[in-house]
Order: C-alpha cells, then sequence, then structure tokens
C-alpha cells in the first residue's frame, strides 16, 4: 500500500477523529459535573439563607398588614359601642320602660329603630340589652335569648366596678369564637342597662383566614395575653404562654385597640415547602443543563465532522480524476470557507483543463486553416477579374456584375472577422449579399433595407447581422408558397441603436420558440444558429450591453430585434 494512498490517509483520518470526539465528550463530561456541583453548593446556599430570610420576613410583613387591618376594624366595633352607648333616644326609651313596665314593647320597638341607624351593622351579629326585672331586648334575632344568660347577671344585677362606664371587650362561652363588648348605658350616676354586642365572627376571621391560610398560626392577644381570636380555633379564650414559651412568638406588632396584640408563628410546612420549591427549581434547571451539556458535544462533533467528510469525499473523487464533483456548501461556519475555497480551486482546475484543450483544438484548427489558405487569396481575386472581363466579352453584363460583387464580398469577409466597421459599410455588404440571394431564387425572394443615416457611423461587429439573414433564408422560407420578404430596419431608440429583421417566412410554435430563446445564453463562438452567432459576439463586443429578443408566430413570420449601443469610430458611447 502506497504510504499517501487515499485508503490509507481515510483510515488516518478516522482514527484521529475517534481520538478527538473522545476529548471533546471527555471535556463536556467534566464541565457537566463541575456544573452540577456549583449548583448544588449554590442550592443548598440559598435554602439556608435567602430563602429561609426572605420567607421570614415575607410572613412577617403580611402579619404586620394584618394588624393594621384587624386594628381598624375593631377600632371602628368600638366607635360604634360609643355611638350606641351615647344615643339619647335608647336611654330615653331605657327610662320609659324602667319606670312603666308596660312600655317596654313600644319601648323595644323605638330602641331597635334607633339601633339600625348605626353605620356598622355589617359587622355586628347581635346587639343585646339587658335590664333589671326584664326580658332581654334581642335586636336581630340572629340568636335570641329569652332569659339574661347567668354570665350577665352579675353586670345587672349589680354595679361592676371592674366594668364602671368603660367598654369591656371579651369572649365568653355564650358565644364562642366571637369577640363581645360589654358596657353600662347610664343616665348619670343611674344604670340603665347593659349593653352586649356580639361581633361576627368574620370581623377579623376573614382577614386572619384569608392571609394566612398555609398551616401558620396567628393570634389576637388582648393585654393579659389571652387569645381573643385565632385561626386555630380551640386555642379561643385561652392563654397564649399555654402554647408557646417566651420566645417562640418572634413576631409581635401591637395595636392601638385596648392594647392588644397580633402574634404568629411560621409554619414550619410553609417554609420546607419554599426549600422544596427550591430544590424542583434548581432539579429541573440542572436536568436542562445536563441536557444541554451532553447535546452540545454531540452537535459539535457532528458539526466539525461531517464537513470534514465531505472535504475528505470531494478529495477523492479528485483523487479519481474527476472534477465535475462539487461539495454540497449548507453550513454557516469555518469550513463553510474551506468548502468554497475548495470548490473554487475545483473549478478553476476543471476552467484551466478546459482552456487547455480548447487551445489545442484551436491549435489543430489554426494548422488546417493554414494549409487551406495556403491558395492566394489575390489568385482567387484575379481569378474572379478575368471571368468578370471574358463575361464582358461575351455580352454577359448582368453575370459579370454577380461575380464582381462575389469578389466584393470575398475581399470584405476575407479581413478578420472580429473587427469593427460602421453600420454603413456592413449594411451596404449584407445589401450585396441580398441582391445575390433575390438572383438565385429569381421572383421568390424580396428585401427592403430603412436605415436611417443617423445610425450610419455606429460602430458594429463585421458581418453582424448577416447570419440572421442566412438563417432566415435557409429555414423560414422552406416550405412557405409565395414571395417570401426580408425587411430590415434601423433607427436610434434613445440613446440605443434599434435593429430589426423581419421575414414573413413559416415561422414558429411556442415550444420551439422557447428553446430557441433558452439557448441565447448557451452558444459558443463554434456553434449554434444566425441568432446565437449574433448574440455572442454583440456580448463580447459591448458586454452588458445588448439585448436581443425573437417574436414568432406559426406560419405569420418572425422579427428578430437587436439593440446594441451607439458608438462612435473612437469607441465612445454617444
Amino acid at each position: 500500500m502506497e504510504k499517501n494512498s487515499p485508503f490509507r490517509q481515510k483510515l488516518l483520518f478516522r482514527k484521529n477523529k475517534n481520538r478527538l470526539s473522545v476529548k471533546i465528550i471527555l471535556l463536556f463530561t467534566v464541565v457537566t459535573v463541575i456544573v452540577l456541583i456549583i449548583q448544588l453548593i449554590f442550592a443548598r446556599y440559598l435554602s439556608d439563607n435567602i430563602v429561609v430570610k426572605n420567607t421570614d420576613t415575607l410572613f412577617e410583613q403580611t402579619v404586620y398588614q394584618i394588624s393594621k387591618r384587624v386594628d381598624l376594624r375593631l377600632q371602628q366595633c368600638n366607635d360604634a359601642v360609643q355611638e350606641l352607648k351615647g344615643d339619647y333616644a335608647i336611654k330615653q326609651n331605657l327610662e320609659r320602660i324602667r319606670e312603666a313596665p308596660d312600655y317596654y314593647r313600644i319601648g323595644k320597638s323605638a330602641i331597635m329603630q334607633s339601633i339600625l341607624k348605626n353605620q356598622n351593622l355589617d359587622l355586628i351579629d347581635n346587639i343585646y340589652i339587658f335590664m333589671k326585672d326584664q326580658p332581654p331586648i334581642n335586636c336581630f334575632y340572629s340568636r335570641a335569648l329569652e332569659d339574661i344568660p347567668e354570665y350577665y347577671l352579675s353586670y345587672v344585677n349589680g354595679y361592676n366596678t371592674l366594668l364602671g362606664n368603660s367598654i369591656r371587650w371579651e369572649v365568653t362561652g355564650i358565644f364562642p369564637e366571637q369577640l363581645s363588648a360589654v358596657t353600662y348605658l347610664t343616665d348619670g350616676d343611674i344604670v340603665l342597662g347593659t349593653l352586649v354586642m356580639v361581633l361576627k365572627q368574620e370581623v377579623v376571621g376573614d382577614i386572619f383566614d384569608k392571609e394566612v391560610s398555609d398551616g401558620s398560626k396567628i393570634y389576637l392577644l388582648n393585654s393579659s395575653n389571652q387569645i381573643m381570636y385565632s385561626n386555630e380555633h380551640d386555642t379561643v379564650s385561652k392563654y397564649i404562654y399555654q402554647y408557646y414559651g417566651v420566645d417562640e412568638l418572634k413576631i409581635r406588632f401591637p395595636i392601638e385597640f385596648q392594647n392588644w396584640g397580633i402574634s404568629a408563628k411560621l409554619s414550619d410546612q410553609l417554609l420546607a415547602d419554599n426549600i422544596k420549591e427550591l430544590y424542583v427549581y434548581f432539579g429541573i434547571i440542572a436536568v436542562f443543563t445536563l441536557a444541554i451539556l451532553l447535546i452540545l458535544p454531540i452537535s459539535l462533533i457532528f458539526s466539525i465532522f461531517k464537513p470534514m467528510n465531505k472535504l475528505l469525499k470531494g478529495m477523492e473523487y479528485v483523487q479519481r480524476g474527476d472534477l465535475n464533483f462539487v461539495i454540497d456548501n449548507n453550513v454557516n461556519n469555518e469550513f463553510k470557507i474551506l468548502i468554497d475555497n475548495f470548490n473554487n480551486m475545483i473549478r478553476k482546475i476543471r476552467e484551466l483543463l478546459h482552456t487547455t484543450v480548447e487551445q489545442q483544438k484551436l491549435y489543430r484548427r489554426s494548422e488546417m486553416a493554414a494549409l487551406k489558405s495556403k491558395l492566394n487569396p489575390h489568385f482567387l481575386y484575379n481569378t474572379l477579374d478575368m471571368i468578370h472581363w471574358m463575361l464582358i466579352i461575351e455580352d454577359q453584363m448582368e453575370i459579370g456584375d454577380v461575380v464582381v460583387t462575389l469578389a466584393e464580398i470575398l475581399r470584405y469577409s476575407a479581413s478578420q472577422s472580429d473587427e469593427l466597421v460602421t453600420l454603413g459599410e456592413d449594411i451596404s455588404q449584407l445589401e450585396k449579399y441580398l441582391g445575390i440571394q433575390a438572383m438565385r431564387f429569381e421572383n421568390k425572394l424580396s428585401y427592403k433595407i430603412l436605415v436611417d443615416q443617423e445610425v450610419y457611423e455606429c460602430q458594429v461587429p463585421k458581418l453582424l447581422i448577416q447570419p440572421v439573414v442566412e438563417n432566415a433564408i435557409k429555414y423560414a422560407f422552406t416550405g412557405k408558397s409565395g414571395t417570401g420578404e426580408i425587411v430590415i430596419t434601423a433607427k436610434m431608440a434613445g440613446d440605443m441603436v434599434k435593429m430589426e429583421i423581419i421575414d414573413n417566412g413559416v415561422g414558429m410554435d411556442k415550444d420551439k420558440l422557447a428553446r430557441l430563446r433558452a439557448k441565447l445564453d448557451e452558444i459558443t463562438p463554434q456553434t449554434g444558429l444566425g441568432i446565437q452567432l449574433v448574440s455572442q459576439r454583440l456580448k463580447d463586443a459591448y458586454p452588458d450591453k445588448t439585448k436581443i429578443w425573437i417574436e414568432s408566430a406559426e406560419k405569420e413570420g418572425t422579427q428578430i430585434t437587436i439593440l446594441l449601443p451607439y458608438v462612435t469610430a473612437e469607441h465612445e458611447e454617444v
């Protein structure tokens, strides 16, 4: 096996490729492990510090907001009691009932009407007024009392010095889990009755239950640390020290109402749930990180070795001598430049080889042309001139003129084919050619040449449109009955020269016309139809400045239009 054979190079490439793949995978594996360890440490730090601290702070802020709302609501309730306590109509009717027991029903109705004027009734569950030797006055009948509860007899039967003229807020067994206010209704030193106002449980309950619903405990405490309300309902009316030590309730906010306060204890479950949620988030992030770090090396290996395999395949084709192979370049990285350069290199090699082959063919054709042209052109011209004079002697003037015209055409065509001439000269030569063809076809061919004087000096390649005319004579009139007509026009169209060659021949169908139009860009200087040769010569003379189009209809004829720049003898566009 040769040292640098394609097979050996391929084996070496695959061996190095496998080594590089293993290195890339190992590198990303190490990076993955390091990233996961860092994430684990960071998650532990967050759970031990930030999460716990933020949870405590958030809960403390929540309890503070609760204390403000509860304080405001209890103040409203206390104002309602004060309003009833100072209501003159209530006192007046109580005085009348006291003096005349028969006035009880009327007085009760009047008292209820006065109570209904209170603005905070939506916070009140019931209002009772207890009088000595009279049935209780039930204002709302949400829980009607037929007799005065024993608990309140001490207030009714004798003046309670502890209560005095103040308002006492308490929780009793009569109205469990409901705050109630007790106060005397007095007229001076005379006690007219005992007012008991029972609040709805929702006064505090809806605030506690709405804001704290995660297992945390919150308590409304009076000045003696008695639990006046709690979301832990079985603790109401008991004392807080029965459940917690001095340092266990770290959150406490005093409120202005009766020197009460709000205490709370954060649920351990809430803290655990927050930490668990944090770990879940980090777990998800870790999974995504792991997935990304696994996908990245695979993608990287694929993105590197796929274009490398393409390059290797291209090299194998080139080594086998196939220069038509083109690597599909659909990558968008550094390999795109390598593949583009490889394709360009192969294209240039292919073009150089093609140029070399064409030059060799041209050299052979030149040698053959040199052999064929050994006949001296002057000998040909002199011979034609001799024939011309012989025909004149024989009185064959018309044929003699044809011989002279033929000699002039040959002399005009013998010079360099790419030489630029004026349009007037080329049209004059074309007219001689058409004259001979008209004589050849007798009365079956006619022609018109309409060229504006202003385009005569335009420089064009020699014999520019003669191939088109030859093509029309050869193909357009084949199978046509009647006289064939060719019309040639040339005039200015803006700053361009517009030439038209129109025949009334057999024309072309749509498919043939489409194929001919498509071949205009495929012509080489050595092959093709007349119109294709004209197109190629114009492109060589005036790159990107000319236009040719063909219109044809079957049995109607063909029109070829040429646009080219107006160029003077000095090759300057006008």
